[in-house]
Formats: C-alpha cells, sequence, structure tokens
C-alpha cells in the first residue's frame, strides 16, 4: 500500500472513530477542528480538493482551518 493511500485510510479511521463518538471534532487537511454536521465537513473537504494548493482560496482555507481548531485562542 502506497504512503498515501496509508496516510488517506488512517484520516478516514480517525474520523470514523469520531463520528462513531459522536464527537464535535473530524480531522480535516491535517487539523481537528469543531463541526456542526456532515455537510459542513464534506463542503470544506471539497473545497479544499477543487482549490489549487497554491491559490488565495487555498491558502484563505488553510488559514481558517487553523484557526478554527486553536482551542487556546479560537478565532
Amino acid at each position: 500500500m502506497g504512503l498515501l493511500k496509508v496516510k488517506n485510510f488512517f484520516i478516514k479511521a480517525i474520523n470514523n472513530a469520531l463520528e462513531y463518538e459522536n464527537s464535535a471534532y473530524r480531522l480535516i487537511n491535517h487539523e481537528i477542528i469543531p463541526i456542526t454536521s456532515e455537510q459542513e465537513i464534506q463542503s470544506i473537504e471539497q473545497a479544499l480538493e477543487n482549490t489549487n494548493q497554491y491559490s488565495g482560496v487555498q491558502v484563505h482555507l488553510n488559514q481558517a482551518l487553523k484557526l478554527m481548531s486553536d482551542r487556546q485562542n479560537p478565532d
């Protein structure tokens, strides 16, 4: 199994466990973030997948995820 497949399997396993435990958090783009619905997760993941990683949109989404997942100083 390639490294990318292992990584994706691990992320899916973590999110499945979080969902099974009814956690309000999911692992998205290497960040653990609070979520409110499955549609919210899908929207974030879809937006990240459909933008160029160097575009302003991708940078903005990554920064927003980082700020949302900061438990000490959430923004």
